[in-house]
């Protein structure tokens, strides 16, 4: 806040407020009070009435009471001041030109320090966790799966669906999954991650698929080394049957990276 240059007036008024120069931004509070005039001198901001012989109204003397920096005075006819609730003078009224309170602080604008920057984009990453999560897929060789299928009972495979991809192995979706050795895996909306890791920063998971700009029902798989996502149609499980694994042929499964 600045201060403005003002017209001369009587000096001679019922009472006075004193507030020290420091603190004096704490008078922009009395602005709204009509009839208020303030002058300045080398240490204070004085604050008095314009009509002389007003009186200090409660509600303004309340107020003043609340700027705990205001020491309220009497003014006597010669112009010296008494502090409320003492007899002896301690000084006089400032020789200085008075204005109206409301001129005498400019309001100004706060200066910009620094411009508004586009954050840098944040890239997903894996990172390990503690919490376990109950695996429902598993990934193992292709060989090793068409040699499980072949001899377990209808019933189990009836709990499982499979999808195989071009390097020779599959991913087994089901619970309880199959006992065999194995990556494991644990879903959240379609993103599957290796057990034991977590994407970061984390984020839910359908911010994390409209990252990957995955369509509805597509399935991620988690690359924890590279930090990026291959996709899965919804159709590429199929029912765990034996005629289902055995006509598997790797050449004709594709797969897609998403954006990481």
């Amino acid at each position: 806040m600045t201060t403005t240059r003002p017209q001369a007036t009587s000096p001679i008024t019922a009472w006075v407020a004193r507030v020290p120069l420091d603190h004096v931004n704490a008078v922009v509070i009395l602005r709204s009070e009509p009839g208020l005039i303030a002058c300045e001198d080398e240490h204070h901001c004085w604050i008095r009435p314009a009509v002389t012989t007003a009186p200090l109204k409660d509600e303004l003397s309340r107020r003043l009471r609340l700027l705990a920096v205001a020491e309220l005075m009497h003014v006597t006819p010669a112009g010296t001041v008494i502090p409320w609730g003492k007899r002896v003078p301690t000084g006089q009224l400032p020789a200085g030109t008075w204005t109206p309170l409301t001129e005498f602080f400019t309001p100004g604008a706060p200066v910009a320090r620094y411009a508004a920057q586009q954050p840098e984009p944040t890239k997903l990453t894996f990172v390990m966790c503690e919490n376990m999560v109950a695996p429902s897929l598993l990934r193992l060789p292709l060989s090793e799966w068409r040699a499980y299928v072949s001899t377990a009972p209808n019933v189990r495979l009836s709990r499982w669906e499979f999808a195989a991809n071009r390097h020779g192995e599959v991913l087994v979706r089901g619970t309880p999954l199959p006992s065999l050795p194995g990556q494991h895996y644990w879903e959240a909306e379609g993103l599957l991650i290796p057990c034991g890791w977590h994407w970061s920063p984390a984020v839910s998971a359908d911010i994390v698929r409209s990252v990957l700009r995955l369509e509805p029902a597509v399935f991620a798989l988690a690359d924890i080394v590279t930090s990026t996502w291959e996709t899965l149609s919804p159709d590429a499980f199929v029912p765990a049957r034996r005629q289902n694994v055995r006509g598997t042929k790797i050449e004709l499964i594709a797969t897609d990276e998403a954006a990481s």
